[in-house]
């Protein structure tokens, strides 16, 4: 019964210490996913307007700022992955 005390003591330890090498990526790729948040209205205003100057199609504005957001959020968010989980590379998920 100690001896599986001790490798539950163990396993816990190991657990708090990844958490801890962790935690400033972690801490990193929440402030990256914020500032994306925050990034992406002031771009999608730039996109629309500029997209109202070049084009007199209301669908390929609205397309063009949908697109502007979603790619905004991508990068955002593979950033963010790349940060906490440093083994996945860029080019790894690019593939998918």
């Amino acid at each position: 019964m100690n001896e599986l005390f001790h490798t539950i003591n163990q396993s816990l330890l190991n657990l708090v210490g990844r958490t801890v090498e962790i935690l400033p990526a972690l801490i990193a790729a929440v402030i990256i996913l914020t500032i994306t948040r925050f990034s992406v209205k002031p771009v999608t205003r730039l996109v629309r307007a500029s997209a109202t100057r070049l084009t007199n199609s209301i669908s390929l504005e609205l397309l063009l700022v949908q697109i502007a957001s979603v790619s905004i959020w991508v990068v955002g968010i593979l950033v963010a992955c790349t940060l906490v989980f440093p083994s996945l590379r860029l080019g790894i998920l690019l593939v998918f």
